[in-house]
């Protein structure tokens, strides 16, 4: 990211990694940096949602996943 901070698929990884230390605030930090540089896919806001339900934020997960409805998915899983 240093690098080459237009790669946010590894923000994504990053969040993944960040997740499995739970480190769950950290983690939908670096979704949410991802998704405000338009980096929207359903992979990140079923992360997103996944944390936000985690951490027992329903609006947030329940916005998230709306966020994942409307996004056209890129591959089938």
């Amino acid at each position: 990211l240093e690098l080459s901070p237009q790669w946010h698929m590894c923000r994504l990884n990053r969040a993944l990694c960040l997740q499995a230390l739970g480190r769950i605030p950290a983690a939908i930090h670096e979704l949410d940096t991802a998704i405000a540089n338009n980096y929207r896919t359903v992979s990140i806001f079923r992360l997103q949602s996944m944390l936000y339900q985690r951490i027992g934020d329903m609006d947030s997960y329940k916005l998230a996943i709306d966020n994942a409805l409307n996004e056209n998915p890129k591959t089938e899983a």
